[in-house]
């Protein structure tokens, strides 16, 4: 919907929210939030004159006349019929409005949150989009899913949560993220988890194919899918450059070479004995700016490399353990044109290897893939 339209909603259930919420408080939790304060009074009246039975005028208290109010002794009051709003229609009847409104409150409010939420944030359109995430840090590669994303479409984009009863269609962009797919999911650039090549993994039999990572993925794919991809390959993060100006690959780097761990590697180097280290859990324009100082870089972490060679870096992928299996750099390099690639063991070997050949890749046809038409409203630059 339009920001107009989310504008006039929000305001809407807002005040219907208020609405609910004061007629709660009116039905039902008056008493108990006064009785405490005014207990004899308040089994008496509700709005207007309480008037006691056999009490004259001039001892009544007026609520409404100040000039008239009489203090009056409270055993007399007690006496007095009452006319509050519970009293007249009666406990049951109330106890059943007041569930109701309870529920019809803390609906509103929801759907005016939610809707609040888009109208701050500008999130509007589009598909939900999924990325890989942990609570406790933010793994370099996958968080530039979303911030890549953002940047093509012009706005913020929503967030997929994982939820039994979430049956939304999604996006998958950056990451080893096919294991995550359901049926008709859109896949751009996405590529499968070395640790989950059996069928049995994967909960789909159908997807919309844009674009993968590289041609293991496809294949595996069609041989247990039968889904016929596109022959379109790389990783979307190699389009960084083009939609992220601000980010210049400096003409004298001040640092020789840095080494990029993965996330399940950083016990391995404490950045207070190797001042070369980069974390894949530092903050993700930091490591950018880090690869764009560097004239080499080394890495264990797939978009180490990504990034380094995208912005023209040369780079070297080193294996210090076998946590992560060969699957997903094998992708990468054959997808962009060097099946042959060759990784280091140790970081001495890396530095005397140098760089892997520049990638091969039509980053043209891996732009033109992305989904535009969920966001029909937005207005794609060509970068």
């Amino acid at each position: 919907m339009s920001r107009i339209v989310q504008s006039f909603a929000f305001l809407l259930l807002s005040f219907f929210a208020v609405t609910a919420t004061f007629l709660w408080v009116y039905t039902y939790k008056y008493d108990k939030m006064f009785a405490p304060l005014y207990p004899n009074y308040l089994k008496n009246w509700f709005f207007g004159c309480a008037k006691a039975s056999g009490i004259d005028d001039r001892k009544s208290v007026h609520i409404s006349n100040i000039d008239r109010l009489t203090i009056v002794d409270s055993r007399e009051l007690s006496r007095g019929p009452k006319t509050n709003f519970s009293g007249n229609l009666g406990i049951g009847k109330v106890k059943i409005l007041n569930t109701i409104l309870q529920k019809v409150f803390f609906i509103v409010f929801l759907c005016a949150a939610q809707i609040g939420s888009s109208v701050e944030t500008g999130i509007s359109e589009g598909l939900p989009l999924y990325y890989w995430q942990q609570p406790n840090f933010v793994n370099f590669g996958d968080y530039l899913s979303p911030k890549l994303v953002e940047r093509i479409v012009g706005q913020p984009v929503r967030i997929f949560r994982r939820h039994p009863k979430n049956k939304d269609k999604k996006l998958l962009a950056i990451g080893s993220l096919i294991s995550f797919a359901a049926n008709d999911d859109v896949i751009w650039g996405t590529g499968i988890n070395g640790k989950l090549l059996k069928k049995e993994s994967y909960n789909f039999d159908r997807l919309d194919v844009r674009a993968v990572r590289g041609p293991l993925t496809r294949q595996f794919l069609y041989d247990n899918f039968q889904i016929n991809c596109p022959e379109i390959y790389g990783d979307p993060a190699l389009l960084i450059p083009h939609f992220f100006p601000e980010f210049q690959k400096q003409n004298f780097p001040s640092r020789d070479f840095i080494l990029i761990l993965h996330y399940s590697e950083e016990h391995l180097f404490t950045k207070s004995e190797y001042p070369y280290v980069v974390y894949s859990t530092d903050q993700w324009e930091e490591i950018i700016r880090t690869i764009l100082d560097s004239k080499f870089v080394v890495s264990t972490t797939l978009h180490g490399i990504i990034v380094a060679e995208a912005f023209g870096i040369p780079a070297r992928l080193l294996r210090l353990t076998e946590t992560e299996p060969l699957f997903k750099y094998q992708d990468y390099y054959c997808g962009t044109g060097r099946p042959h690639f060759q990784f280091a063991t140790s970081l001495e070997e890396a530095l005397s290897m140098g760089g892997e050949p520049p990638f091969q890749c039509d980053l043209e046809k891996l732009y033109d893939a992305f989904p535009f038409e969920f966001w029909p409203n937005s207005t794609f630059k060509h970068q």
